[in-house]
């Protein structure tokens, strides 16, 4: 199931799950992977509209689906982020990327905690 849209809106990202649901009448797993990168050699050559769609495609709807994914998981569904190994060690090149991949895994962390209660289990990869 294909479904073209942008991800940086939180109304698509809740009609995306809603239309998964429908098709599928079940949400047992929720995967966030999404996102851009390009290379900043020094953080002065980050823009502010840059440094904004950054966080804005990479962190923001993991929010926004999870949100809406929500409604529909039941005790012992899972939600899984992507984010990389590179985020726990950095990388001068990369400084867009590997602060958002660190967001995500304080998202990850934090989002288990919250999980918890409703039995919904959270976790992250962190691809090299």
């Amino acid at each position: 199931m294909l479904i073209r849209g942008d991800i940086r809106k939180p109304a698509f990202c809740k009609n995306t799950i809603h239309k998964v649901y429908k098709k599928l009448k079940n949400i047992d797993i929720l995967v966030n992977n999404a996102g851009i990168h390009e290379e900043s050699p020094a953080i002065n050559d980050i823009e502010p509209d840059q440094l904004q769609k950054t966080f804005a495609v990479n962190i923001f709807p993991l929010f926004y689906f999870t949100q809406a994914a929500l409604k529909y998981m039941k005790p012992g569904g899972v939600i899984i982020n992507t984010a990389s190994v590179v985020s726990l060690q950095g990388q001068r090149s990369f400084i867009r990327l590997f602060s958002f991949k660190g967001a995500v895994v304080t998202f990850t962390r934090s989002l288990a905690q919250n999980l918890a209660k409703k039995k919904i289990r959270v976790n992250g990869v962190a691809p090299d």
